[in-house]
This record gives structure tokens, sequence and C-alpha cells, in this order.
């Protein structure tokens, strides 16, 4: 069996690199997705995630035009079945649930998939503003039935922390540490089971310092198992222990991004010298009945008040907090 290598954030792959370059099929598709403000492009290894409304609008990974686009995006609340004896609950699935008597729903995958194959030839086709129009009126139609708040904060955040002049420029988000990678997350006693460390939001400031950001939304899930000082302790047994590696890694997904034209600001670098700094950052809640006072007090019952804090501006801007 091959060994497993480590592949980092970036577009690595020649073939497809040069199709995102000058003369390629997808240089037209970045301009359209650097000029749209509903849409964000995320760089991932070898392959790219353009999201809308916080959710995957297109999947790029291949550079001979195709697109992956989920056929479930195509679903509606009536096409749903009931789970028979369970109030309120559905379930599609094109194999079925033997255990709760429900047979193979393959007359809907396979409705759902027709239609998503309709969409995706629009995109082999290189009709890109047609496929974002219509895969964003699907999403729309999606999103009105199954509602996804939360994707949405973070994707308005994102976007209004990529634009030039920017206290804080955001550079990669939703960042999952591979087992593989040199700051793998290592637990440091045997109770610890954790294999990897998921990075909410990575961004840069002007004077080229890094931070790790962990997004809080009000005071909720900050106490115990997953709250405040669990996440000090995954980012300090992962990114924390091996810097160098993750510096250089976010350094050249910034410059890639910038190539790019989706991080608009070419001067802005990652100064190498500086170790990455975690923070937390903290949007109101959705009745805004919590405060960032608040916040800061069970930093200090958690017991991890060193770690500074970025406040959520109500445009979604990002800035350092200062009680």
């Amino acid at each position: 069996m091959a060994k497993e290598i480590y592949t980092p954030r970036g577009i690595r792959n020649p073939k497809l690199l040069k199709e995102f370059g000058q003369n390629g099929r997808y240089k037209s598709l970045l301009e359209i997705v650097a000029n749209d403000p509903d849409l964000d492009l995320q760089i991932r290894s070898d392959y790219v995630n353009i999201y809308y409304r916080g959710h995957n609008l297109a999947k790029i990974e291949s550079p001979d035009g195709a697109v992956q686009f989920s056929e479930f995006y195509f679903l509606s609340k009536d096409l749903i079945p009931e789970v028979p004896g369970i109030e309120g609950k559905h379930h599609v699935n094109v194999k079925g649930d033997k255990k709760r008597n429900i047979p193979p729903q393959t007359e809907i995958i396979n409705k759902l998939r027709g239609e998503r194959d309709g969409l995706k030839s629009i995109f082999k086709k290189g009709d890109y503003k047609t496929y974002i129009a219509k895969a964003k009126k699907q999403m729309d139609s999606w999103l009105a039935d199954f509602p996804k708040p939360e994707r949405e904060e973070q994707h308005k955040i994102v976007k209004s922390n990529t634009q030039p002049g920017a206290e804080f420029t955001i550079i990669d988000i939703e960042f999952q540490t591979s087992i593989l990678a040199p700051y793998a997350y290592k637990p440091k006693s045997k109770s610890d089971k954790r294999k990897s460390t998921r990075l909410d939001i990575i961004a840069v400031d002007k004077q080229g310092q890094l931070y790790v950001i962990e997004l809080k939304k009000g005071c909720g899930a900050c106490e115990g198992k997953s709250g405040l000082a669990d996440h000090l302790k995954s980012f300090n047994n992962s990114v924390g222990r091996a810097p160098k590696e993750f510096l250089k890694d976010m350094a050249f997904l910034l410059k890639q991004k910038q190539e790019f034209g989706i991080i608009k600001d070419a001067s802005l670098k990652i100064d190498e010298s500086k170790e990455p700094c975690f923070v937390f950052g903290y949007a109101p809640n959705k009745d805004n009945t919590e405060t960032i006072g608040q916040f800061e007090e069970l930093c200090q019952k958690e017991k991890v008040a060193m770690v500074p804090i970025l406040e959520c501006k109500p445009d979604n801007s990002l800035t350092l907090y200062k009680a």
C-alpha cells in the first residue's frame, strides 16, 4: 500500500492551476466570483469551493470543466416522505431504511440527480453566468425550506473581511487539520481521543500577524467540553506546536488567492517571523440579549482571559476588542 502524503491547502496540480491562469477556462469564472458580493471562493487541497449564503454552489477539482453540485439542493419539503411513527421526521435515502420500514427513494433521488445534471451541463459549456444565476435561484428555494442562519452569518463575516482596507483579512475558513500534517493534533494524555482540530477562521492583519479565530455567537457553548478552554487546548496541541509549517502553508494560500484576484490587496503578506495568534471572535447572539462584556466574564471564569477577543461589528467587520 502506497504511503499517504499530506496535501496542504492550495492548487498544486499543474493542469488544474493552468485552467485558473490567464488563458485558462476558469479565468472568467474567477472574475465573476471576485466581483459578486454574494459569492465566496475558498481554495482547498487541489480543488476550490464557491460558496453562496454559506453553502457550496460549485466544487471544482477537474481541469476539464466538470463541476460538483449537490442534487439535494433540488429537494423541497413536499418531496420528502414522512418517517412512519416519528412525527415531524423525514427521510430521503437511496437505500431506504429497513429498521423503519422505509423503501428506497430511488425515484426521488433519480429526479434530483436529473435536475442536477442539467445544471452541471451548463457549467461544462463554460456559461458560468447562467450556471451561477440558476444555482443561486435553486439554493434560495432550498434555503427557504431548510434555513441555515449560522452558515449565512459566517458567510457575511467572510465577505466583509476580505475587502481592501479591512483591519483583518480572512484567508481561510473551516480548516480541519489533517492527521498527516506537520501540525496534526497531538494529545498530551491517553484520555484525549481527539484526532484533529477544526479552525473556524484564519485571518491576517495589516502588519502581517496571522490569527486563528474561534468564532462564538453569543455566550452559548462556552463552558465544559468544546468550551473556550477546550478550543485553546486544541490550538496549542496542533498549530501551536508547529507554527512555522502552518505559517508557510497559509502564506502560500494567501499568495494564491491574490493571484486569483479573490483577495484584491496585493500588498498583504504574512509575517512568518511572528507565531500565529489564537483569538476568540465574538458575534452577538440572534436576539442581541448577550453582550461582549458577558463573554469576557466567561473567558475569565474559564481561565482563558489571556486570549485576545475580536469583536464582530454590526457591519460584520472584525476589530480588536478593548474593554
